[in-house]
């Protein structure tokens, strides 16, 4: 049995009409005490030191704009509540 061909369709010379705008996202109740707890928890905290990237042969390299890098990585984790040190390198790897 041969196999009938399906008729073309004729292209619609109609535009489609455009997706309805979407509204601004409104922030729950829930996100809102988010960022005043966020906020709260910042303020008053040093800043932390930059973080530099660098790709050295097959391997990336993580630093911190710090004169001493152990301290750099310290206060990185203070800031992020880490204590273990084995968690933390295995957070930072790339």
């Amino acid at each position: 049995m041969k196999p009938t061909k399906k008729p073309k369709s004729e292209p619609t010379t109609e535009a489609k009409a455009p997706e309805p705008e979407k509204p601004p996202y409104e922030m729950t109740a829930e996100d809102k005490a988010a960022v005043r707890r966020v906020h709260a928890r910042r303020s008053g905290l040093p800043p932390l030191p930059r973080a530099t990237v660098k790709q050295e042969g097959a391997g990336i390299s993580v630093g911190f704009e710090h004169d001493d890098q152990a301290v750099g990585h310290t206060v990185l984790m203070d800031a992020l509540g880490i204590s273990e040190l084995g968690f933390f390198n295995s957070s930072t790897a790339i």
